[in-house]
């Protein structure tokens, strides 16, 4: 019996690896030089699950910082300064007095209350599971929404509050699909 136990959980670990044949990682697959970028596309909308534009714009150093870029709507839509935009930031740089830590993927809406937004397309129908871990910045107050939509509908959607903080708060997310 324990014989047969052992290769039925050998044989389940067996078939769990060959489920998961590919990890994407939108850090590392991030691209200032083509949007959509294969599986990835940068872009917004003005409601939550609305038609979808895609960032027009990119900017290579961003801040003047050499490998951080970003893709985003065209200049002067947020006199703010606040223009939504998604980003790769390799290493540490502050807008104004709020350091952005290196190795992020920088998701920010836009003044007007648009969602930025990050499309991964599945290359082939299966099953799925996206991970990640999402924080506002540190040294203020901020709030941070994440949604995924699998063709056009809410499958998963979490809201949070976080306080300003030495490290920040970090929230993690785990959901499964099929596509």
């Amino acid at each position: 019996m324990k014989t047969l136990t052992r290769f039925l959980l050998a044989m389940c670990l067996l078939a769990l690896d060959s489920t998961l044949i590919h990890a994407n990682d939108p850090h590392q697959e991030f691209s200032i030089t083509k949007n959509p970028n294969g599986i990835w596309s940068y872009g917004s909308s003005d409601t939550l699950g609305g038609p979808f534009t895609p960032y027009p714009t990119a900017y290579a150093n961003y801040l003047a910082v050499q490998g951080s870029d970003i893709w985003t709507l065209a200049p002067g839509i947020c006199s703010d300064g606040r223009t939504p935009h998604v980003g790769r930031i390799q290493e540490q740089l502050f807008v104004g007095l709020v350091p952005v830590p290196s190795d992020t993927l920088l998701v920010h809406p836009g003044c007007n209350g648009q969602y930025t937004i990050l499309r991964w397309t599945a290359s082939v129908p299966g099953m799925y599971q996206v991970r990640g871990n999402f924080a506002g910045l540190v040294g203020q107050v901020s709030t941070t929404d994440v949604h995924i939509f699998l063709n056009g509908t809410s499958i998963c959607g979490t809201f949070q509050r976080a306080t300003a903080s030495p490290r920040g708060r970090h929230y993690r997310l785990r959901h499964w699909f099929r596509q």
